[in-house]
């Protein structure tokens, strides 16, 4: 996988890939330890019909929320396009 990394320091994907939210959950791991308490992310499938929320606050720890983000993200499956939040 390429990542480009553009002048606001934040990563971009290439277009052609079709699976967006392997790469979004690596933008969160990156984000893991500072402390964020929460985690999500918000995907379109190609059809641009389907919109896909996955959520979910920490319950243990600060950074338990991103893995209960990857453990949940079957509905995201064939979406390319979307993005990822911490709080």
């Amino acid at each position: 996988m390429t990542i480009i990394h553009n002048t606001n320091n934040s990563l971009q994907h290439p277009l052609d890939e079709t699976e967006a939210s392997e790469f979004l959950l690596e933008g969160l791991t990156i984000l893991r330890n500072r402390g964020y308490d929460s985690a999500g992310i918000a995907s379109v499938d190609n059809s641009g019909n389907d919109l896909t929320i996955t959520k979910y606050a920490s319950q243990q720890t600060t950074s338990d929320s991103i893995d209960l983000v990857r453990n949940n993200m079957t509905a995201h499956k064939g979406h390319a396009i979307g993005i990822a939040h911490t709080r």
